[in-house]
């Protein structure tokens, strides 16, 4: 324990940030209701003018779509929580799938696997 840490209490630290701490960091950074960061790195994003439509109805000059709109909207303040939980439901979602039908299966697989070569 070089550290001053148990290993248990390393290793509980560890899942936490993992399974909760880094998930949730993500998915607010990224959810559209929350810092929109997915924009920061889209490379349509980053190229100027990308979304810039505009269209002549009529004689009359009809501006449709903006950089900012798609790119550099603020964020709707009302719709982190639910986005963060939508995100974080698929993703725990899956991880218990796999926990409980996947991993058990691998485990009786190789199980079987190393009987047979040993």
């Amino acid at each position: 324990w070089r550290s001053g840490i148990s290993p248990t209490v390393s290793q509980m630290l560890g899942r936490t940030l993992v399974v909760w701490v880094v998930p949730l960091c993500a998915s607010v950074s990224m959810a559209d209701g929350c810092y929109r960061g997915w924009a920061r790195w889209w490379n349509p994003c980053l190229r100027p003018g990308t979304f810039d439509k505009n269209a002549t109805i009529f004689s009359t000059h009809v501006h449709i779509l903006s950089q900012a709109a798609v790119c550099g909207s603020p964020p709707e303040w009302g719709r982190c929580a639910r986005d963060v939980i939508g995100n974080l439901s698929v993703l725990y979602t899956r991880k218990m799938f796999l926990s409980a039908f996947q991993i058990p299966f691998l485990r009786i697989g190789t199980a079987i696997y190393r009987r047979k070569m040993g």
